[in-house]
């Protein structure tokens, strides 16, 4: 490990093709204006990706980088928690291979946003791709003007959550290690969450925390392969599990329990009708609608983005 940095990106792999994770490490190593190391936690894939990420650097010409790689598979929370130990820098961007950030500042622009604002949690906006080569953003929250105020309560953010399931994606987000790392452990050892890290949001909103917004997007988010939007049957049962554990923690971490035991009803039903019915297909794909907004997305004003990101594609094209 090399002396402490502006920012780490923390890359979590697990059974990832090389392509995907390709793409993300270019769309880092392109990163101008700011010190960066990169962490690479790997969740005890089946073939250990460390001789490709050690080649792919070799190649590259980087040496601030380090890998982790769990024993056995932990899960995607203590995976990132694991990721996280391992960095130096005071602000940390996650990253899953198949995403991009967004453009060669935006590192910078997260390192500037948290100096200036002085912002231990905080997140961006999300441009998602498919492989017909189509884009559109991803609004998520939708609530935008709840994190924009100058004078946010944290008691609306937090029913925001719990109440109205407005996250933040955990692939927007960037952090203050010191304030992420208890989270992630209260995730995986109190509520007994696996793979949804973005349940750190509420917790940090029920115990008072700003949350930021850059105002700009950070990521291209590929969509359809991760666990809230594959679609996937085993997908949504792992999601809903961890749900149900969560919501069933909330009782005893959050002061209002009338709050929380609303959550925990309207959750129940949800939970009920995701696992039990054949509406949860339809209900779920309504909602990435409603995140997607427009049909008729003008690409015009992240023309430089754009080149960026297909920049960063180039070596993924020609492997």
């Amino acid at each position: 490990m090399q002396s402490a940095v502006d920012i780490s990106v923390v890359v979590t792999t697990y059974n990832q093709d090389e392509r995907a994770l390709t793409l993300t490490l270019n769309s880092i190593l392109q990163q101008i204006c700011t010190s960066f190391e990169i962490i690479v936690a790997d969740d005890c894939s089946k073939i250990d990706p460390s001789p490709f990420i050690h080649r792919f650097f070799d190649e590259k010409g980087f040496e601030n980088y380090s890998i982790v790689r769990a024993s056995e598979n932990i899960g995607t929370v203590a995976n990132v928690a694991r990721g996280i130990s391992a960095a130096s820098g005071h602000i940390i961007k996650p990253l899953s291979p198949g995403d991009a950030l967004f453009g060669p500042s935006t590192l910078a622009n997260i390192v500037q946003c948290c100096n200036e604002h002085d912002i231990q949690l905080g997140f961006g906006g999300i441009i998602s791709y498919l492989s017909d080569g189509s884009f559109s953003p991803y609004n998520a929250p939708r609530a935008l003007d709840l994190y924009t105020s100058p004078k946010q309560d944290s008691g609306d953010v937090l029913r925001s959550h719990i109440l109205k399931t407005d996250w933040i994606p955990g692939c927007s987000l960037f952090y203050g290690r010191d304030l992420m790392l208890p989270y992630l452990h209260e995730l995986a050892d109190r509520a007994h969450v696996r793979y949804c890290e973005d349940l750190a949001c509420p917790l940090s909103a029920a115990d008072g925390v700003r949350i930021g917004y850059l105002g700009e997007p950070v990521i291209w988010y590929e969509m359809g392969t991760g666990i809230s939007t594959s679609g996937g049957s085993a997908s949504v049962r792992r999601m809903y599990n961890d749900h149900h554990n969560f919501y069933h923690y909330l009782p005893e971490r959050i002061v209002d329990q009338q709050v929380a035991c609303r959550a925990l009803r309207a959750f129940s039903l949800r939970e009920f009708v995701a696992l039990h019915t054949p509406f949860y297909r339809m209900a779920q794909k309504l909602k990435l609608n409603q995140y997607a907004g427009s049909n008729t997305f003008d690409m015009a004003p992240f023309e430089k983005e754009l080149h960026f990101f297909n920049a960063c594609r180039m070596d993924v094209i020609t492997q």
